[in-house]
């Protein structure tokens, strides 16, 4: 068992940290460290940047919970991270050809006035 508050494993019957001396109630398994989903990142990507791309990052994002909740952390991580990756070049990949739409755009009406 280990320490609400900073995570020390508590030897049988304790009631106070070694580490800390915080009255603590022991919980079960490792202390967990907070590792990003992107979900919203990747949502946000899908609706507003590039459909494909924000698709997949939704769904690596979508495994980090479960995986943590399984203890999982390292596939957690890999997940956090490709979901990342994805969501990150798909508003890349958005703002880009938005750009690139805009300029045709400009080029067109300025080549019809000409």
């Amino acid at each position: 068992m280990f320490c609400n508050k900073c995570g020390t494993p508590l030897p049988e019957g304790a009631t106070h940290c070694p580490r800390c001396g915080v009255i603590a109630t022991p919980r079960n398994g490792a202390p967990q460290e907070e590792i990003p989903t992107h979900l919203l990142r990747s949502i946000l990507v899908t609706i507003f940047c590039c459909l494909p791309l924000g698709i997949v990052g939704i769904v690596y994002a979508s495994k980090v919970s479960s995986l943590m909740t399984s203890g999982r952390i390292d596939e957690a991580k890999a997940a956090s991270e490709s979901a990342g990756k994805w969501s990150l070049w798909g508003l890349v990949l958005g703002l880009v050809s938005g750009i690139l739409w805009f300029l045709i755009q400009v080029a067109a009406s300025m080549a019809a006035t000409a």
